[in-house]
């Protein structure tokens, strides 16, 4: 299963870990948020969970700004 992340802080990081902790089918392929900080220290704090190896993120499935989750929710994310 394709994850995807809206809203990168605490909350969202948080819940992304549970997810891929809960299946070991599933990967987080999409970030989204307003601001770019706030993701990429999202990114940074995800990779260093048990959990990193199902973190693939590359630049392109990055979004930042207002409309960020529109882009994400135009991917091939399942949830």
């Amino acid at each position: 299963m394709r994850i995807g992340l809206i809203g990168c802080g605490g909350r969202g990081s948080g819940a992304a870990v549970q997810a891929l902790r809960a299946d070991a089918n599933t990967k987080l392929v999409a970030m989204a948020d307003a601001f770019e900080d706030r993701m990429q220290a999202s990114l940074r704090n995800l990779k260093r969970t048990e959990v990193a190896k199902r973190v693939d993120i590359p630049r392109d499935r990055q979004f930042i700004g207002l409309d960020a989750y529109q882009q994400l929710l135009a991917t091939d994310v399942d949830v």
